[in-house]
């Protein structure tokens, strides 16, 4: 007897060193055209929730195609990750991570998907416990978290290549017509003299080549969903996207007893917030608030540009309307100059009035975008001029937004009419920054108000919103001070979703 109890409490100091103790095990899952590297390097959850804060004794991290999500594919896909989970975990061992081999029977498992692997993440758990290849292993999971992963099915993938080139083709030429129409001098001025950073032009002038490398990832990202069919797969009907939904929550062979879906939401503006997660070489737009900043320098650009060119119109049109009295046609070569110098400014200015108007619509052309937008009625008064000899064509009467309406453009009536006309404006809905966070919900009746199985980040607090890629990452990128210099965070705190999840993991492991 008293060999039995030197052997067990030999084993008891041994802890996790020891290949028969039970561990607990997180299965992380990376997202759509992406790979292992956006954990192991990007997000750096795994070994933060193994190494340093110790609520998880080990951590794998999967990899595959989205093409491997197909039916026909799946039984292959689900040996390919156990050949992972066998080969690929390691376990603390002080403060490192040593290679280990799972004890199907015994170890504890949850499985950890973001984007598309919140939907892979889902999938596998029925999957993994109805083949036959896991029937004999029994793997036991015992929970489920899915981060910003559309389970409802995503808009953004019934995005084409068109629609991509028709978002971007107008924001390009309006800002490109803006460059090419520009004085070298009001430049000098708005550069030096009246923007707060006086790199800000140099920055302006890359914009386009910054849309053209956007443009180019978005249909990069079309195309793989046409090669993929992924539409087919995790749009909104896609076979997938049913069969989740088709999930009884009773049924825990199919439906996992323990989940959690990790939700956030963006404020407006959202592509800027997320610039740097794409452009990673690029230290002024690292931190989400310097980006901010950027796009509000921007903004002042722009302003100081329209503001003199209507300056200089005010000017040359004084000196135009001076010259015709005063020395007349004798000089009528120089009214004429002060004249075409007029229109020149004016429509210079209109020309990067129209650009300002695209870059304050980025928001609605990402909505767009990632198909998560709404129309909102715009009324309106509008003067029609007689027809005189035409017939009262029809046709739009503002270029206010979409879908264009259907209006007279003149009257029948020989005093001409006031009539009341309504637009529609485009908005985008509150995302974050890929999907609309109703997708996100764990399913399709859920509600975020106090809902345990649905943890929402919303854009209200002073830290911000919560996109898409900042859902993902453990840690805080920069840090966030307020008008008295203390901190609202700083750069490497844990951030507030995974304060969510740590404490979410330890409960569980502490419940079962």
């Amino acid at each position: 007897m008293k060999s039995k109890i030197i052997i067990y409490l030999f084993l008891a100091l041994l802890g996790t060193n020891t290949l028969y103790a039970q561990k607990e095990i997180g299965i992380f899952i990376h997202g759509f055209q992406g790979g292992p590297e956006k954990w192991s390097v990007e997000s750096l959850a795994p070994e933060r929730l193994v190494l340093q804060d110790g609520v998880l004794d080990g951590y794998a991290i999967l990899s595959y195609e989205t093409g491997d999500l197909n039916e026909e594919n799946l039984p292959a896909l689900l040996d390919k990750f156990i050949n992972q989970i066998q080969s690929g975990t390691c376990i603390r061992d002080g403060g490192n991570c040593v290679p280990y081999i799972p004890n199907f029977q015994d170890d504890k498992f949850v499985l950890i998907g973001h984007s598309l692997g919140g939907i892979v993440s889902r999938v596998l758990y029925s999957e993994l416990r109805d083949s036959p290849i896991s029937s004999s292993l029994d793997m036991d999971i015992v929970g489920v978290i899915n981060i910003g992963g559309p389970v409802q099915g995503s808009g953004a993938v019934e995005t084409t290549p068109q629609d991509v080139t028709n978002i971007f083709s107008i924001l390009e030429e309006k800002l490109n017509e803006a460059w090419d129409n520009q004085s070298w001098l009001i430049n000098v001025i708005v550069t030096y003299f009246i923007a707060e950073n006086t790199d800000i032009g140099d920055q302006i002038k890359l914009v386009p080549e910054y849309l053209t490398i956007v443009r180019d990832s978005a249909l990069n990202y079309a195309t793989h969903i046409d090669q993929e069919d992924a539409d087919e797969l995790i749009g909104r009907d896609g076979s997938i996207i049913h069969k989740i939904n088709m999930y009884p929550e009773a049924a825990l062979e199919e439906h996992p007893e323990h989940f959690l879906s990790i939700i956030g939401a963006e404020k407006e503006n959202v592509p800027f917030r997320i610039a740097g997660h794409i452009y990673t070489d690029i230290p002024e737009i690292q931190s989400e608030v310097d980006a901010i900043k950027l796009y509000n320098d921007f903004l002042s650009y722009f302003d100081a540009h329209i503001g003199l060119y209507e300056a200089e119109y005010v000017a040359l049109n004084i000196l135009y309307i001076a010259c015709i009295p005063t020395i007349g046609w004798t000089f009528s070569g120089t009214c004429n100059e002060y004249e075409d110098d007029r229109d020149r400014a004016e429509d210079k200015a209109d020309i990067w009035k129209d650009a300002k108007t695209e870059i304050e619509s980025i928001d609605a052309y990402w909505g767009e975008l990632v198909d998560s937008y709404h129309h909102e009625p715009y009324t309106y008064d509008e003067y029609l001029p007689y027809c005189e000899n035409t017939d009262g064509g029809t046709g739009p009467l503002l270029d206010l937004g979409f879908p264009a309406p259907v209006d007279p453009t003149c009257s029948n009536n020989p005093n001409g009419e006031w009539i009341t006309g309504t637009w529609y404006i485009r908005y985008a809905d509150k995302t974050d920054g890929v999907v609309n966070i109703h997708s996100v919900l764990w399913s399709a009746d859920d509600q975020f108000d106090n809902d345990p199985n649905n943890s929402y980040f919303d854009d209200v607090a002073e830290d911000g919103g919560y996109n898409h890629f900042e859902l993902r990452n453990y840690e805080r990128g920069y840090d966030l001070k307020r008008n008295d210099g203390s901190f609202v965070f700083q750069k490497g705190e844990r951030a507030p979703q995974y304060d969510k999840i740590y404490q979410w993991l330890y409960d569980l492991f502490d419940d079962i």
